[in-house]
């Protein structure tokens, strides 16, 4: 069964998104448009940033021609909107290294992702270490992941949410603290959400299995009993002098791991501030 939402009023018209969703996973969106008798609203910000729209296609269940929400719903708002934009979709498993890399430190931006939680690391991963000039950038996540921890943490619990509340300039820039773990083998990564060992670690790392791909957030289930069966999962963790075994070992700033899952209430993605799960 379909649902529908307002997205907002645009040029002379209110435009609403139809979706159908199976679970977690977004099968169709479809834009209607109805003639407003609202005062008309318009995107009619010109702050010098580039705007881009980051497509990580394979996210989720991936894209097809029902689920496209850029062609669906972005490009024909933004087309109403008369607002320039470059669109980028993943190619390739290097397209969103390949992309953070190539922007320029003296430009600034507003980069809409539309993916999961993987992809906004990845892109955080390998921006410019050392931009010569400050710049804005500020990112909008569109959540057509699986998991989609970060956006629901942050209250967008569709990507017609987030696009909505943006679009009728709901939102306000906020900075979010990013963390940087380095590793006894000296391998260090960049996190903005959750870093982890043993049963967690393990449970991302075989989720990534081709067999998983479109089984969506059933795909957990399955993965966890096969780490469960097969793998060791004892990790050591020295802090403040104590050492201590651990199945599950988690550093985390967000709520949310799922939209139905919160094992870390008192966190917030905003706060640089993480709390410790074992």
């Amino acid at each position: 069964m379909s649902s529908r939402e307002l997205l907002g009023t645009f040029g002379a018209f209110d435009y609403y998104v139809r979706f159908v969703k199976d679970g977690s996973k977004y099968i169709s969106f479809q834009l209607e448009k109805s003639n407003s008798k609202q005062n008309n609203v318009s995107l009619t910000k010109h702050d010098g940033s580039a705007l881009i729209i980051l497509d990580s296609v394979r996210s989720g269940i991936g894209r097809n021609e029902d689920n496209d929400f850029y062609s669906i719903v972005i490009a024909p708002i933004l087309k109403e909107l008369n607002k320039n934009h470059n669109y980028i979709k993943t190619t390739a498993h290097d397209s969103v290294e390949q992309f953070a890399r190539s922007l320029n430190p003296s430009q600034d931006y507003e980069i809409w992702i539309i993916s999961g939680d993987t992809t906004i690391s990845e892109f955080c991963n390998h921006l410019p270490s050392k931009p010569t000039i400050r710049n804005s950038l500020r990112i909008l996540p569109l959540p057509m992941g699986t998991g989609n921890a970060w956006a629901t943490s942050l209250g967008f619990d569709s990507p017609i949410t987030a696009l909505r509340n943006h679009l009728n300039d709901q939102l306000k820039p906020k900075d979010f603290p990013l963390y940087k773990a380095i590793l006894p083998n000296g391998y260090s990564i960049i996190f903005f959400m959750i870093f982890s060992l043993g049963f967690h670690a393990n449970l991302l790392h075989a989720c990534e299995d081709p067999k998983y791909a479109r089984m969506g957030t059933e795909r957990f289930k399955m993965a966890a009993q096969t780490i469960l069966d097969n793998y060791g999962l004892d990790t050591n963790v020295t802090l403040n002098g104590l050492q201590k075994s651990y199945s599950y070992f988690a550093l985390i700033n967000t709520p949310n791991l799922e939209a139905t899952y919160k094992p870390s209430p008192r966190s917030n993605p905003l706060e640089k501030e993480l709390r410790l799960l074992g």
